[in-house]
């Protein structure tokens, strides 16, 4: 038996064999499918042409869809099913308009290039589609061609098509995590210049300098300034600029605008991205931002023990979208310049009671000394120093100044004040610097914090060996008078 087609369709002989053959899921449907109902009509009468094509097409092991007639209705393989999504079955026998209106705007040019005769590649094209219901981003490679009928006329479109969205994503993350990697990089090189930029300085203005420095240069900005609020006025002390003129000086609170400063109240961060378009600003605020040639801007408030005590800000003569990560930087970067900026106040401070208590301690017969709380290390000694002066850990003091047999009865003074948190007073044998042994009295009184515990004992210690010694030779004395008498 042999079989014949013609141009109209397959010969009468042909009418019984199944076709198209094969038993893959696209072959049964294209088999069971209704065509009558669709713009290519019954299959028996599609043309020669499209036939050889739904051949190859079901054939092929590469997703392909093979799109026919001026409706560009759609027929495609078991390969392309998967990238139908939540469309198949339906999409079988569907125009391509209907069956994908989100992109037919991006598609309909494609086709009419093909349609004329071209050829179109196209590799890693992004689509907004909806194929399971919700709208997605799709990444695909694909080839257009035209599809001719026995007359040589451009009759449909084939497309090879591969998603590539999955390579897409995995690129894009791999690089999201590179990315956030060399930030974490550059952050961190940043912030370890900054330490040891601010470290060795001793003015608060100086650290408020070279951070608002470091800072506007790490970011490229036109302005960074660290601000102290003192009262109802904002100090700048100095600003770092470039482009922008300096603002340093004293200030009104008013100046920062109301909606900023509550915001800087509540230790918040606000980012201004553009003048123009933030929307907390009133016009007041936003004059008084154009008249220092503020477009953009990172300000963060410092709130320490519920008082708004600084802020930070970095500003931009022209808009800018700041980065998560730089409006971080300047958050970390606030924080890091008031500790080291209180660091430098309270080595100051601390400098300047010790010069006061080594004044006290020249000034007066005794030794000067305070104790940690618990007595366990002898913070501090200033004075005319009639102990001995051994190298001992200063938490060994005990041992270093007392003799052996007198420390049981000091300790036990000791732990009464601490436990009364009492004046500690008390006369005991001393290791004088001479290696010889003396009397000393000491007495010292607890410091308290506003919880009403000991932060450190303030003690003063005076050589009362002298005094012993005449007593115990008035004792000796009298002693030898008795015995002659």
């Amino acid at each position: 038996m042999t079989f014949e087609t013609t141009a109209s369709g397959p010969a009468p002989t042909d009418q019984f064999r199944p076709w198209p053959s094969g038993e893959g899921e696209m072959a049964r449907r294209v088999r069971a499918h209704d065509w009558s109902v669709t713009p290519l009509g019954p299959t028996q009468t599609w043309p020669a042409s499209l036939r050889t094509v739904v051949d190859l097409l079901l054939a092929s092991g590469f997703p392909a869809v093979a799109l026919w007639g001026p409706e560009l209705i759609q027929i495609y393989n078991d390969a392309a099913r998967p990238l139908m999504g939540g469309k198949h079955p339906a999409a079988l026998g569907q125009s391509t308009s209907d069956c994908w209106p989100e992109i037919a705007p991006v598609n309909e040019p494609i086709y009419a290039r093909v349609r004329a005769g071209e050829t179109l590649t196209f590799e890693d094209k992004h689509y907004r589609i909806v194929r399971d219901g919700a709208p997605e981003d799709a990444w695909f490679t694909l080839t257009y061609s035209p599809l001719r009928d026995e007359s040589g006329v451009v009759a449909g479109v084939f497309v090879n098509v591969f998603e590539t969205t999955a390579q897409i994503l995995a690129a894009r993350r791999r690089d999201a995590a590179e990315a956030a990697l060399r930030e974490a990089e550059a952050r961190q090189s940043f912030l370890l210049r900054l330490a040891d930029a601010t470290r060795p300085l001793a003015d608060p203005s100086a650290i408020q300098r070279a951070a608002a420095r470091l800072l506007r240069e790490h970011l490229r900005a036109g302005r960074a300034l660290y601000t102290e609020i003192e009262g109802d006025e904002a100090v700048i002390n100095h600003d770092d600029c470039d482009g922008l003129p300096s603002i340093a000086g004293r200030h009104p609170l008013s100046a920062f605008g109301e909606a900023t400063a509550r915001r800087f109240r509540e230790g918040g961060t606000l980012v201004m991205t553009d003048l123009d378009s933030t929307p907390h600003l009133s016009p007041a605020d936003r004059a008084g931002f154009a008249a220092i040639g503020m477009r953009a801007g990172i300000g963060v408030g410092l709130v320490k023990d519920g008082r708004w005590v600084a802020a930070f800000g970095v500003h931009s003569a022209a808009p800018r979208d700041w980065t998560p990560a730089e409006v971080a930087l300047v958050e970390e970067t606030a924080e890091r310049t008031w500790a080291a900026v209180e660091r430098a106040r309270a080595e100051a401070a601390t400098h300047e009671s010790e010069a006061r208590f080594r004044a006290l301690g020249t000034a007066t017969a005794n030794v000067i000394y305070s104790m940690s709380p618990d007595w366990s290390e002898l913070r501090r000694m200033h004075g005319r120093n009639f102990l001995a002066d051994t190298g001992a850990p200063r938490r060994d003091w005990l041992d270093a100044y007392v003799p052996p047999e007198d420390q049981p009865a000091v300790t036990a003074a000791i732990s009464a004040a601490i436990r009364n948190k009492a004046v500690f007073a008390l006369e005991h044998r001393v290791i004088r610097a001479d290696g010889s042994l003396g009397w000393t009295y000491s007495r010292a009184v607890p410091m308290l914090d506003d919880r009403g515990e000991v932060v450190e004992w303030f003690g003063a210690a005076s050589d009362v060996t002298a005094r012993h010694e005449a007593e115990a030779a008035t004792r000796e004395s009298e002693d030898r008078f008795r015995t002659f008498a």
